[in-house]
């Protein structure tokens, strides 16, 4: 028998004929406690995402199913929100039971009634809820959420993340990296340095464990250090575009000049669109006096900026939200 469950805002109001002959519990819009019991005593709970419907996900009893997962328009149920909770698009919370289901589809009927006849064939006719473990298809790789929840600003909990990794495993070179890059963010050069050594001391053939490494070094004004460091980035990674042009400005910083245009060159040719590598050209070019060159790369970045914007505004270019993060260092 379904009942429903009306909108806390619309409690008040005299329900439609759709509804005429169907239960309702006005009441438990209005009384947390009761809600939750009502939660707990159904055969099965179906909802889109909304802020009441948090305590079906935090309880291990309530069997359940949330639709439509995004909604753009609304900032709690956007795609950046959901990577800052440290969700996997798509997927389950890392505690949901075999019994609870997020559906990233709309909440349409047809996709209602699958997702119901689907539920209802794991359910069987087994009676009232009952605890229920977590199912262990819904774990992540750990390293995969702190890595989200860092992406999306929250340094706080992925740091807490990469601290439990190494201490379970000292081994693990990418977690002790990723604090480094937190190190670093937070103003801790000097921590920073400390940890991204610790990761390269563990795993010494990692491209961006150098670049890391680079960075840091040039923060703590050893140049000289720095220049190695990336030199080795782009022995690992010579196919770096971005990594090359990191190295093309220390070297210019270093003094270089005839080398640092010859790398910066070389970072074009692999990736002669990238707005950032003509723009850092450019700044490279007007420092050493090629202002007519410098213009053109300038112009060049321009004009590939602006046919973005009109893809975009087109609709040609679709842009995830949540920058697509590479976990594997191989």
């Amino acid at each position: 028998a379904p009942i429903i469950l009306p909108d806390t805002e619309r409690v008040f109001e005299v329900p439609g004929s759709e509804y005429h002959g169907i239960l309702q519990c006005p009441i438990a819009a209005v009384n947390l406690e009761l809600r939750m019991a009502l939660y707990e005593l159904s055969w099965l709970c179906m909802m889109v995402l909304n802020g009441p419907g948090e305590l079906c996900r935090l309880s291990d009893t309530i069997r359940y199913i949330f639709f439509d997962m995004l909604t753009e328009e609304v900032p709690g149920n956007t795609k950046i929100y959901a990577a800052a909770q440290g969700q996997s698009i798509g997927g389950n919370l890392p505690n949901a039971t075999a019994y609870q289901w997020q559906i990233w589809e709309p909440d349409e009927p047809d996709i209602i009634k699958r997702e119901f006849a689907r539920m209802a064939a794991r359910i069987g006719d087994g009676g009232s809820p009952m605890k229920s473990e977590s199912d262990n298809r819904n774990k992540e790789d750990p390293m995969h959420v702190a890595v989200r929840l860092q992406m999306t600003g929250r340094l706080e909990d992925a740091t807490s993340i990469y601290q439990k990794i190494v201490q379970s495993d000292p081994q693990n070179a990418d977690a002790w990296h990723m604090l480094g890059i937190i190190a670093h963010q937070a103003g801790q050069i000097e921590v920073a340095e400390k940890l991204v050594s610790k990761a390269i001391s563990l795993k010494d053939d990692q491209a961006n464990f150098f670049i890391t490494f680079g960075h840091t070094l040039k923060d703590l004004g050893r140049i000289e250090e720095a220049v190695s460091a990336l030199n080795k980035a782009v022995t690992i990674a010579p196919d770096d575009a971005s990594a090359l042009g990191d190295f093309s400005e220390l070297l210019d910083l270093s003094g270089d000049q005839q080398r640092s245009e010859r790398i910066m060159m070389t970072a074009l040719k692999l990736a002669p669109d990238s707005i950032d590598l003509l723009e850092r050209a450019a700044v490279l070019l007007q420092k050493w006096g090629n202002k007519e060159e410098a213009a053109e790369f300038f112009r060049r970045a321009h004009d590939i900026r602006k046919d973005i914007e009109k893809r975009q505004f087109h609709g040609d270019n679709k842009m995830s939200e949540v920058p697509r993060v590479m976990l594997t260092t191989g």
